[in-house]
């Protein structure tokens, strides 16, 4: 299995990991350092111009209390099937105010992790041309590899904003070889990064019917045949 650790501090990116777990209502385990009981909350609002993330109380009067007492805590959940950590986290200093929630300052940094069962073929002069779509959003790129699981495009620069943003991406459209016509795939946004000038974008396949799988696995062999090949020449 191919694993890529991330560690990032990029603010941009932190914001629309949080957005995103927020838009899902995705549910994230809080836990004391050095302690194994865990506890449920949710992120309830995202204000990154107030430098402030908002959560929902855990059912738990003494947890609450020992968190207001100024207690270090660790969330971990998933966004969109990937593995996320905030780690050493605080109330926020003028959060004794808020009775109702849990304030605490949005994190420096976050790790995130994805986990794939197949190795990423790298299209290379092969790459061509898709749109990622959502609700009312449609981002022009580049396939630049493709898995049987998932894929990396390419993106203008400008699409950082959006994905901050936590807007959300369901399909991948393009034509694919041995096809004449745009297939549109399910996909979800799994992390994204900005790399010379360009956004890229980790997407992973979701529940494809059997005649798009088989548009994706043509492509994959077809790749790796590629790869064989050159590895021949090369010996």
């Amino acid at each position: 299995m191919d694993r890529e650790a991330f560690r990032t501090e990029d603010r941009n990116k932190i914001v629309s990991i949080l957005n995103r777990l927020k838009a899902g209502r995705n549910a994230l385990t809080l836990t004391l350092a050095d302690e194994e009981e865990e506890w449920s909350t949710t992120i309830l609002k995202v204000c990154p111009d107030a430098e402030s993330l908002f959560l929902s109380l855990p059912g738990d009067y003494a947890l609450v209390q020992r968190l207001r007492d100024g207690a270090s805590f660790d969330l971990t959940g998933l966004v969109q099937g990937v593995p996320v950590a905030m780690e050493a986290l605080k109330l926020h200093v003028d959060a004794q105010a808020a009775r109702d929630l849990l304030q605490i300052p949005v994190p420096a940094c976050i790790y995130y992790e994805q986990k794939r069962d197949s190795v990423r073929l790298p299209l290379g002069e092969l790459a061509f041309a898709v749109r990622l779509l959502g609700e009312q959003v449609a981002l022009p790129g580049m396939l630049l590899d493709i898995s049987y699981e998932g894929c990396r495009v390419g993106l203008a620069a400008d699409a950082a904003p959006l994905l901050t943003s936590g807007a959300a991406l369901e399909a991948l459209a393009g034509v694919f070889p041995e096809t004449d016509h745009e297939e549109i795939f399910a996909i979800a946004l799994c992390h994204w990064q900005e790399v010379e000038g360009q956004v890229e974008a980790g997407l992973k396949f979701q529940r494809l019917p059997m005649r798009q799988q088989t548009v994706v696995d043509h492509l994959v062999m077809a790749l790796q045949r590629r790869v064989c090949q050159a590895h021949q020449r090369v010996g």
